[in-house]
């Protein structure tokens, strides 16, 4: 017999006979590389719902430009299938681009994106003072509405 053929022989023999070892590595090996995936898929999931996230703070206050998001180290609670994205929010005014805005906060969302929750954590004088005019206004116009004869 040849060297090759007792090696196709050996391996004929070894089919079906698994090292329990290997199997276990194979194993781990896969669960890792699916870990390694919902982990991408997931930062894929934060960097995404924070920008939205930011696009909305920004409009909420009457819109800006030059939108900069970045977020921190997000986590992910399995019991409650949520994301929580810390954020920094900066934008520029819509109307005068020296005036700068500047808010952080914690986003929590679900993962398919539903019950986005903000809770600002600070933010500059800017920011505070266009959020209290525009709630002025909101206020003004609701008196106004309610005063209006019908």
């Amino acid at each position: 017999m040849t060297r090759p053929s007792v090696l196709a022989a050996v391996a004929l023999l070894m089919v079906g006979c698994v090292d329990p070892a290997v199997e276990e590595a194979r194993r781990l090996e896969q669960e890792r590389a699916a870990g390694a995936r919902l982990q991408e898929e997931r930062e894929s999931l934060a960097r995404r719902y924070s920008r939205q996230a930011g696009q909305q703070i920004m409009d909420a206050i009457g819109g800006g430009q030059d939108l900069i998001v970045q977020h921190g180290q997000w986590t992910f609670d399995s019991a409650t299938d949520e994301l929580e994205i810390p954020m920094d929010v900066s934008f520029n005014g819509a109307l005068v681009r020296s005036n700068n805005y500047r808010v952080q906060g914690l986003l929590t969302i679900r993962s398919d994106g539903t019950n986005a929750r903000f809770a600002r954590a600070s933010a500059n004088k800017n920011y505070l003072d266009i959020e209290s005019t525009r709630d002025f206004l909101i206020i003004l116009k609701d008196l106004s509405d309610a005063l209006e004869p019908k």
